[in-house]
């Protein structure tokens, strides 16, 4: 049995001797429909094994000719379950493409749970899934073969072949990796008489090859895995503190404030759901829709002389994500969105609101994060170009005045269980803004500096 055994470069020899223990395996084996040779043990042969239930799924470059051949080879008692009809119950499931499993550590243990759930649904005992991806440099096959009535992976390998292996090669590989779910026993004892004319017993099944014993330290097996980032659907709720700085530069008018909130408590929802994740479209599976919501609660600002102002904020966003996979467990998400920022103040203060920075931010985000996955964290890091279409009243106060902003945050994620994890997250917001005042302008000042940050602590549920 082959645990993570995860096998880079395959060498001559090694594939010589995957295809020689293949090609040594026992002959073609009655289909589950009676077609084919039946190979059942004879009366006085070696010991029956309980029949189990068998499906196979395989994805990539020939997968039909691949999938033949491992379901040749399911023979009674084995039964096999239609390979099509089992796809759609995974799909279903979240648990496919197989490549982002393949590719991941984190997906690869969520598709033992998710492959467990489809199983059961669809009355299956042992599932064979491959993935077969052709590259300019190498033909990469993945196969796991889970026993879905404990989640674990009997086979779960990664080997690769030259990029010229054709479907046979391919194949022969792939069933040195992937045994036939019920071996007969190979040291079941001979009959005591066997008939002169009774046909000689298949011969036992070579166990796959253990090709690299040594574990991958990539990949984690735990019976609480972590959802993997490629999921369908996330919702985060999180509370935190907000601050906010509003500056002027060269400041000319007098009655102009600056403005300095250092704390306030925040609440936000956010969410994203990638529609057409289930289908096998290689783009639009990873285009995504999200949005978020935030508000602070209980602030309440005066100035220097003790006058009390009403005071609001609260920012949302809507947009399209796009899932980039750059490199095992390196996941690029590309964004672009219409957002708002609106921290308002209201008339209570002598001269009224006209000399507090209150706006109301309109804008186009466009911009990338990065995310890298190790066991059960997930760090990620983005910045963001915020093209800004109004600014509110400061629009009015300075007529001639252009704003752009910028933004960056970082985060950091734990799972706690299959769908479930908890973040803490940095946020920090820059709006620069150049007057350019002429003569009769009201209010006079060369610029000013609009700085917001946020800290905000999360749970999020995955599927």
């Amino acid at each position: 049995m082959v645990r993570s055994g995860n096998v880079r470069g395959l060498g001559t020899a090694a594939v010589a001797a995957a295809i020689a223990l293949a090609t040594c395996a026992a002959p073609r084996a009655a289909r589950a429909d009676g077609t084919g040779e039946a190979n059942a043990p004879k009366a006085g042969g070696p010991a029956s094994t309980k029949g189990q239930a068998v499906a196979v799924v395989v994805e990539g470059a020939h997968a039909d000719q691949v999938a033949g051949w491992i379901e040749d080879r399911v023979r009674a008692p084995d039964t096999l379950k239609d390979g099509d009809v089992f796809r759609g119950v995974l799909g279903a499931k979240g648990a496919l493409p197989l490549r982002r499993a393949a590719d991941s550590a984190v997906r690869d243990v969520d598709l033992l749970v998710r492959t467990r759930a489809a199983a059961k649904e669809a009355g299956i005992d042992r599932t064979i899934l491959v993935d077969v991806r052709k590259t300019p440099h190498a033909t990469r096959i993945h196969v796991w073969h889970i026993d879905t009535q404990t989640g674990s992976a009997l086979v779960d390998s990664d080997v690769s072949l030259p990029p010229s292996a054709t479907a046979i090669e391919e194949s022969r590989v792939v069933l040195a990796l992937a045994p036939r779910p019920t071996a007969l026993p190979a040291s079941a004892p001979a009959p005591a008489s066997a008939p002169a004319s009774a046909p000689a017993p298949a011969p036992a099944l070579v166990p796959a090859p253990v090709l690299d014993p040594r574990p991958d330290p990539d990949r984690v097996l735990s019976p609480s895995p972590p959802p993997p980032p490629g999921a369908t659907l996330a919702l985060e709720a999180a509370l935190g503190m907000g601050t906010r700085h509003f500056s002027y530069v060269q400041r000319v008018t007098p009655t102009l404030r600056p403005y300095g909130l250092d704390a306030a408590p925040l609440v936000s929802v956010s969410g994203v759901v990638y529609p057409l994740a289930i289908t096998r479209v290689p783009v639009l599976r990873d285009l995504g829709i999200e949005g978020d919501f935030g508000r602070a609660f209980g602030i309440a600002s005066e100035d220097s002389s003790g006058a009390h102002v009403g005071t609001t904020w609260q920012t949302f966003d809507v947009g399209v994500t796009g899932r980039v996979p750059l490199v095992k467990t390196f996941v690029a998400d590309l964004r672009a969105g219409y957002g708002g920022d609106d921290f308002q103040f209201t008339q209570a203060l002598a001269g009224g609101s006209a000399s507090l920075p209150s706006v109301a931010y309109r804008f186009v985000r466009v911009g990338a994060d990065l995310r890298y996955t190790l066991a059960r964290f997930t760090a990620s890091a983005g910045f963001a170009y915020l093209d800004v279409l109004s600014s509110g009243y400061t629009a009015q106060l300075f007529p001639h005045g252009t704003v752009g902003g910028v933004e960056a945050d970082v985060g950091l994620s734990y799972a706690i269980a299959s769908h479930w994890s908890a973040s803490l997250r940095g946020g920090y917001t820059r709006m620069f803004y150049s007057f350019n005042p002429v003569p009769g302008d009201a209010a006079v000042a060369g610029g000013a500096l609009d700085e917001q940050v946020r800290v905000l602590a999360g749970v999020a549920y995955r599927m």
